[in-house]
This record gives C-alpha cells, structure tokens and sequence, in this order.
C-alpha cells in the first residue's frame, strides 16, 4: 500500500519553513487587489 514520504511534523516543519524563506512571493499575492477583493466578499458574506 501507500506510505506517506515525510511525516507529518516533518512535512510541517518544511512547509513552515518555506514560508517563512519565501515571505516575498506570499505577501505580493496577499497585497493584490483581487485577492484583497475575493477575501473582503467571502467574509463578508458570512457576516
């Protein structure tokens, strides 16, 4: 059968990881507008 590759607290330690060596590529997409405008209209929505 399957078997996962990594584990699950090492594949966290790495996505963390990434995150945090790649803020530049993650924050330019949370500055667009239309990611801006997609978050401000689901939550809206749910107010």
């Amino acid at each position: 059968g399957w078997q996962p590759q990594y584990s699950f607290d090492r594949m966290m330690d790495m996505t963390v990881r990434w995150y945090q060596e790649n803020g530049a590529w993650w924050r330019a997409i949370k500055e667009n507008a239309s990611y801006k405008d997609y978050y401000k209209k689901q939550y809206e929505e749910r107010s």
